[in-house]
């Protein structure tokens, strides 16, 4: 059955590991639209033509740390893209990277400046023998702050709150 991306959990994954974004087509519903994803029964993620996927993947935290995440794998042929996109704090689903996600997890685990440093997908990638990993470079958190405290200085001048 269908069900917003939004609104997935950590038992969903469990029930499933491996989720497909549905298209506008593929939908029978009508509020059901490209933000809805539908759980599969494969046991890997599959080399397929063309294909969307949400995995679920553990991710590393700066402190060790390991929680549960999420992680969209897109599937071109031969060529195969991962990225991180979530990661659970009990049933929340926080965004990677995020300022809101890495005070959070810090608040959370009571470390400071805790943020996702690594991912590991928890299926095989069809065709390969190994779980896929990565690290998260410090510097994508890094350029996510600038880029806030970029737009927050903008809305200050905007305001006339800055000179």
């Amino acid at each position: 059955m269908p069900k917003p991306f939004r609104k997935l959990t950590r038992a969903d994954f469990t029930t499933s590991p491996i989720w497909e974004w549905l298209m506008d087509e593929n939908t029978e519903d009508e509020e059901s639209d490209e933000s809805y994803v539908q759980a599969t029964s494969y046991t890997q993620v599959p080399r397929l033509s063309f294909g969307q996927f949400i995995v679920s993947a553990a991710i590393e935290l700066k402190n060790g740390d390991v929680f549960p995440g999420v992680a969209e794998v897109t599937v071109a042929g031969d060529e195969v893209n991962v990225q991180p996109v979530n990661v659970f704090m009990l049933d929340r689903l926080l965004t990677i990277p995020g300022m809101d996600t890495n005070r959070l997890l810090t608040r959370y685990t009571q470390t400071v400046e805790n943020y996702p440093i690594a991912w590991t997908l928890n299926v095989l990638i069809e065709k390969e023998n190994a779980k896929r990993s990565a690290s998260i470079l410090d510097a994508d958190m890094k350029d996510m702050q600038a880029v806030m405290e970029m737009m927050n200085a903008l809305l200050l001048l905007k305001k006339g709150r800055l000179s």
